[in-house]
């Protein structure tokens, strides 16, 4: 179970890394990016970390989890499905080169992706601090 948990991980991992280098990217090239995209860029950074930190706790509890593994891996297949819907929004917008100077959310949409990223960094947060009492 724990194996799959680390496969998630790393799954994730790298996916997330791409879109906050796409948010990257807005940041830099699009005029009212900079109060959008950091905040976003920000909670997803975080998340990442806490990924990581999450992939390395599991390799090293030896079979013994003590986290819900069932609710774990659940979160981590929707956050996947949530960065994959982002990444391909800020890939098509990349690809019409003409809208490459907009920010890829519109504002209720970038409120949506932070809210939906906060609950999953609680849940990940919520699965370190279990493992670790």
């Amino acid at each position: 179970m724990e194996f799959a948990i680390v496969g998630l991980v790393l799954r994730v991992v790298p996916l997330g890394v791409r879109v906050l280098q796409a948010l990257h990217g807005y940041y830099v090239d699009v005029a009212e990016a900079p109060k959008k995209a950091d905040r976003l860029r920000q909670e997803l950074r975080t998340v990442i970390v806490i990924l990581e930190t999450l992939k390395e706790t599991v390799e090293h509890s030896h079979n013994r989890f003590k986290g819900n593994v069932k609710v774990l891996e659940e979160a981590l297949v929707h956050f996947a499905k949530l960065l994959e819907g982002m990444q391909v929004r800020v890939d098509a917008i990349q690809a019409t080169g003409s809208k490459r100077l907009t920010w890829p959310f519109r504002d209720d949409t970038n409120q949506q992706y932070l809210d939906e990223i906060g609950r999953y960094k609680s849940t990940f947060i919520l699965s370190l601090t279990t493992e670790n009492a």
